[in-house]
């Protein structure tokens, strides 16, 4: 059996495995430099050189192990775009207070101390915006290429949902590169199933290391076909998962399951269809768009328990950058501007309750 496909809103209107928009890069930015540790190489390992190849060679992409540079300090260049944080109305296409509200929390902590796995087609572990967030040895690759160091790496260029995710939960702050997380300094892993689709795969990840695992976030689902579907690969296999990680995760407080809710809202579909988000323990995420409506594609349903900032599909022939979605990271150094669906306000909330978790253990 086979799991469905990510929750981004552009599987609907474009292939999800090309973004529609250039890339942008990030460097040469100024800042206060800071020679301490090199967070490559505590996620690669003493052992790994400089310019070795790290990805399997049947990998389309090439991933080579960058050479340690010192830290910087400075300010994140590309978080003026980031209307989902800061929304002042200032943006083509937005409305000021549309945002996570996230000022007055941030000064109380930035998600130090709680794990987010990022349960999807991969993460670029060594991004220059995550790595330093990355926990050593914690991913796992599910993948049919293995070069020995476990590293869920996309290998082909098409592959950047979780990269995508992993930034909009805990890209770094104040590293004078790219932009910021919701929860910038929570911990992540990265798991990635969807690389193979097997549901004995999903079912693996989403109960691995529950110890110390605290939120699981999951930016995919069933596929929109607007009738009910039961989960892969039974309902009882679902329900016996979410039960185990109710009882065991978070040492006995239980983890945190978030789901993209589903993007069939255009075609009529339901989210209460969707069994895999509809059972007990998981917290089913819609979207609304930069002007606080929700966004077309997302799915009503009474399952749902919260929304969170994300894109749409064009008005009237015409969007912004701002509507077309949230900016986040890209793969080998990139970053998107248009990252959307429920695949993106799950990952928001997902950084929230890391923002929870750290003010409230308990």
């Amino acid at each position: 059996m086979r799991v469905a496909r990510a929750k981004n809103r552009t599987r609907h209107r474009r292939p999800c495995t090309t973004p529609s928009r250039p890339t942008v890069t990030a460097t040469g930015t100024t800042g206060w430099h800071r020679t301490w540790g090199s967070p490559t190489t505590r996620v690669l390992g003493s052992k790994v050189q400089p310019g070795d190849t790290i990805s399997p060679a049947e990998c389309a992409l090439l991933y080579k192990a960058p050479t340690p540079s010192p830290l910087i300090l400075g300010k994140d260049p590309l978080l003026a775009t980031q209307w989902h944080l800061y929304n002042d109305g200032s943006l083509p296409g937005t409305k000021a207070g549309e945002d996570l509200h996230l000022n007055g929390i941030w000064r109380r902590g930035r998600g130090e101390g709680v794990r987010v796995a990022v349960v999807d087609d991969g993460l670029d572990v060594i991004h220059e915006d995550l790595v330093e967030n990355v926990v050593p040895g914690a991913s796992h690759n599910y993948g049919p290429y293995n070069r020995g160091n476990d590293l869920p790496l996309p290998c082909r260029a098409g592959q950047t949902h979780g990269t995508a995710v992993g930034g909009l939960i805990a890209a770094r702050d104040f590293n004078g590169t790219g932009l910021s997380g919701v929860a910038p300094r929570a911990s992540l892993v990265g798991y990635n199933p969807l690389a193979t689709g097997a549901a004995a795969d999903v079912l693996d990840a989403l109960t691995r290391d529950l110890k110390h695992n605290h939120i699981y976030n999951n930016s995919w689902g069933q596929s929109n076909w607007g009738h009910f579907q039961h989960a892969n690969p039974s309902i009882s296999a679902w329900q016996a998962l979410l039960a185990q990680g109710l009882r065991e995760g978070r040492n006995g407080r239980g983890a945190i399951y978030v789901f993209a809710a589903g993007n069939g809202g255009t075609f009529g579909d339901f989210s209460n269809y969707e069994s895999g988000v509809s059972t007990m323990g998981t917290v089913g995420v819609c979207a609304t768009n930069s002007l606080g409506k929700r966004a077309s594609y997302s799915e009503p349903g009474s399952n749902l328990l919260v929304c969170a900032p994300s894109g749409d599909f064009p008005q009237q022939g015409q969007q912004t950058p701002a509507q077309l979605g949230a900016p986040s990271t890209g793969l080998q150094n990139t970053y998107s501007t248009d990252f959307s669906g429920t695949s993106a306000a799950a990952p928001m909330v997902s950084g929230v309750v890391a923002l929870m978790l750290q003010a409230n253990p308990a």
